[in-house]
C-alpha cells in the first residue's frame, strides 16, 4: 500500500508529509506569517444524493469566530469540475477533510501523512475510509459524525439533525464541536 501511495505522490509531484519548511514557504507565497489549519470540506449539493443543506452558513459563522483566526475552510462545490490532479492536490493540501459519504472519499489516498478525516451524513454506517486498518497505513484519523442522539440538548455532541435519508443540518455548536475536535487531533 505505501509503494503505491508513494508512486501516486511522485507522479503528481505531492509531499508525502508536509514539514515545517514547506508550510512557511506557502506562508510566505500566501503573504502570511504561518499558515494555520486548512480543513477541506464538501457537502455534496451539486449532486442528487446526500448532501449537507446548511454547511456554507455555519462555516461563515464560524470565520467570524476569534478560535478560528487561523483556519483556512475551503469549500469544493464538485469534485467532479476539478482534474484528477486538481483533486488530488486539493486533498494532499488539507490538514483536515470534513465531507458528506461517498466515492470522493477515495481521494484520501492522496492526503499527507497525519490528515485527519471526517464523515458526516445521516448513516451510522462508517464507510470504508473509517476502517482502522486503513487510516493505520495512512497514518491518519478518522471521526464519523451521524445522526444527533434525542438527548443531545445541550448540544454536547458533533452530530447531524437529518431532515429526511438525503438531506441534513448540523447546529452551530456541532459544527464548532466537530471543528475543535479536529483542531485538537491535528494539535
Amino acid at each position: 500500500f505505501g509503494g503505491l501511495r508513494e508512486n501516486l505522490f511522485n507522479r503528481f509531484g505531492l509531499p508525502r508529509r508536509r514539514t515545517v519548511e514547506a508550510r512557511e514557504k506557502a506562508a510566505a507565497i500566501e503573504g502570511q506569517d504561518l499558515l494555520g489549519t486548512k480543513i477541506i470540506l464538501y457537502d455534496k449539493t451539486s449532486r442528487d444524493e446526500t448532501h449537507w443543506t446548511d454547511m456554507e452558513a455555519v462555516i461563515t459563522e464560524a470565520k467570524s469566530l476569534d478560535k478560528y483566526k487561523d483556519v483556512t475552510f475551503v469549500v469544493v462545490k464538485d469534485f467532479d469540475d476539478l482534474s484528477v490532479a486538481h483533486q488530488a492536490r486539493t486533498f494532499n493540501e488539507a490538514d483536515a477533510v470534513v465531507m458528506v459519504h461517498g466515492q470522493h472519499m477515495a481521494n484520501a489516498i492522496y492526503a499527507v501523512d497525519g490528515t485527519s478525516f471526517v464523515g458526516v451524513g445521516c448513516s451510522g454506517t462508517v464507510p470504508l475510509i473509517g476502517n482502522p486498518r486503513f487510516m493505520e497505513l495512512m497514518d491518519s484519523n478518522y471521526k464519523h459524525v451521524s445522526k444527533c442522539k434525542e438527548d443531545n440538548e445541550d448540544d454536547s455532541e458533533a452530530c447531524t439533525v437529518c431532515q429526511d435519508d438525503d438531506h441534513f443540518t448540523m447546529t452551530q455548536a456541532a459544527f464548532e464541536k466537530m471543528i475543535d475536535d479536529v483542531m485538537l487531533i491535528n494539535a
